[in-house]
């Protein structure tokens, strides 16, 4: 019987400690010993991920680990989603959100052991204009801190480069008019500083969350909606997401979604996984069960 394949790929610069490419025998060893057969490749250049993920899922390889962070990551899904090739994540970005999602840790073994031992499970994606996101989508605020962000910032400072931006667009970023076709049916307008559209209960790093009852295997998609466009309310609602106290706040809407086609007054970028994306108007929906992917043992019971 022919031994299953692994592709492991690993974005040299990924985050602000930069893994580098030597020393990665130990996780070649560690898939060895439970049968795999390994291959090892940097991606050198956006969307490089994405293509050696094709390349990989059509010669039947069965795992495809990352040595990355969410933008690597997203990568990967665009070529992954709906097949049956599983994920595994060694976290290695700035925030890591879905690894911080599943409680895969920061810890490079640990998180291989789960890689290769761990429990496989199904979960659901997001896909917005035709592009796939495992956490969530923003419109507004958070998106324009990304959209503004000077990448070489975020290379050296890590978190403090969204905190730097958060603070500089705080000031010029204004409330937009937002029309939403609800499962494309019912049909909403909304003044709007934030919109999110979540997969996973984390926004940002441990504890941050938009949305604490986002379920990535319940088939929906949890919309949250910042209505408000006094700077104080911004400020006191900005805080309790911080916290994780987003949905206790009266000026928060939220509900959840199959399918939301969204449109502006203006023209606003949106971000998927914390990377911008492209700008409104646009069009998302929920695939259930997309993506299989390597959690820690009893994670999801």
């Amino acid at each position: 019987m022919p031994q299953p394949k692994v592709l492991i790929l690993i974005n040299p610069v990924a985050g602000p400690t930069r893994p580098k490419a030597e020393g990665w025998e130990w996780l070649e060893a560690m898939f060895a010993d439970a049968g795999f057969q390994t291959e090892i490749r940097l991606t050198q250049a956006p969307g490089e991920a994405r293509r050696l993920a094709a390349e990989a899922v059509a010669a039947g390889v069965e795992r495809i680990l990352v040595v990355g962070g969410d933008g690597t990551l997203n990568e990967v899904v665009q070529a992954i989603a709906h097949t049956r090739t599983v994920l595994g994540i060694i976290p290695a970005g700035t925030v890591n959100v879905l690894a911080n999602e599943f409680g895969i840790p920061t810890d490079y073994q640990a998180a291989a052991r789960i890689a290769v031992g761990g429990d496989c499970v199904s979960i659901d994606l997001g896909r917005a204009n035709g592009r796939y996101f495992t956490m969530m989508l923003g419109i507004g605020y958070d998106a324009m801190v990304t959209y503004a962000m000077w990448p070489m910032l975020k290379k050296i400072a890590g978190q403090l480069a969204y905190v730097a931006s958060g603070v500089q667009n705080f000031f010029t970023h204004r409330a937009s008019r937002l029309r939403l076709r609800i499962d494309g049916g019912r049909r909403l307008r909304r003044l709007g500083y934030l919109l999110v559209v979540s997969n996973t209960r984390l926004y940002g790093g441990p504890g941050r969350t938009v949305n604490e009852l986002a379920d990535t295997r319940d088939g929906l998609l949890d919309l949250t909606l910042f209505r408000s466009r006094r700077w104080y309310h911004v400020i006191f609602g900005l805080t309790r997401v911080f916290f994780g106290r987003g949905k206790r706040f009266a000026r928060i809407e939220a509900m959840q979604v199959r399918s939301v086609d969204i449109t502006s007054s203006r023209r606003l970028p949106y971000q998927l996984d914390g990377d911008y994306v492209g700008h409104t108007p646009v069009t998302i929906s929920v695939h259930p069960r997309a993506l299989r992917l390597m959690v820690p043992t009893g994670a999801m019971e």
